[in-house]
């Protein structure tokens, strides 16, 4: 499971201290920052959630994408170097 850590209200971000690729910062805005992080936090127990179905097509941080597109909030994602790093192998 991932660690869901908000810092300063607006940038939230989501890693693993298993795994180096599930590493992202997700930008929202201040006022839905917390509603934000439970969605996330959600998502992200959901993804690993062997009988949820759907999030089993998805990659991981796609995933959390579409939860917050879900609940209409806009935001922008930044991946990490080793997130990054496997998407081009």
């Amino acid at each position: 499971m991932a660690n869901v850590v908000r810092a300063g209200g607006t940038p939230i971000r989501v890693f693993s201290d298993m795994n180096p690729e599930l590493d992202v910062v997700i930008f929202v805005h201040d006022e839905y920052a917390e509603n934000a992080q439970e969605i996330l936090e959600r998502a992200d127990e959901d993804w690993f959630d062997e009988n949820n179905l759907a999030a089993e097509f998805y990659p991981w941080y796609e995933w959390l994408e579409i939860s917050l597109r879900e609940a209409g909030i806009n935001y922008e994602i930044f991946y990490s170097n080793d997130a990054v790093d496997s998407f081009l192998e």
